[in-house]
């Protein structure tokens, strides 16, 4: 994957995360670059194109599987720290200035969002980024 695809990405799953995209289209370029991460995460974990899609209207599966694909989709773009916390600075750094208050709340409402291993923690961040903004999240 390019460098600039790879950063395309990273935007992207930046703002899946903090659920701060705002309405409208999602360019297609980052739908392009999603897409790849999307399916090598699919590929790699066996996570449901059903979980995956019913996220987008609030309804977390309790599936190891769909999980470890949110996980999966983080570490694909180093947004996670060696220490598997989320790394707020990189979003910070990657998110544009009109989305810095909603990172804001993000941050003091979910945190580091508790878990029994990397893949919950992932879960149960997500699940906060859409209690936080239900309006504007949405899943690669």
């Amino acid at each position: 994957m390019s460098a600039f695809k790879r950063f395309s990405v990273a935007v992207a799953v930046t703002a899946l995360i903090i659920s701060v995209v705002q309405s409208g289209e999602i360019p297609e370029e980052l739908k392009e670059a999603g897409k790849q991460a999307h399916d090598i995460c699919v590929k790699k974990t066996g996570a449901q194109e059903e979980h995956i899609a019913n996220a987008m209207k609030g309804e977390f599966a309790e599936d190891e599987k769909f999980k470890c694909y949110l996980n999966c989709i983080l570490e694909q773009f180093n947004l996670l720290k060696e220490d598997d916390t989320i790394n707020y600075e990189v979003m910070e750094q990657l998110a544009p200035e009109s989305m810095k208050s909603n990172l804001e709340q993000m941050k003091k409402e979910c945190g580091q969002s508790a878990g029994a291993n990397k893949c919950e923690k992932a879960f149960n961040l997500n699940k906060c980024a859409y209690k936080v903004n239900p309006n504007t999240y949405f899943s690669l």
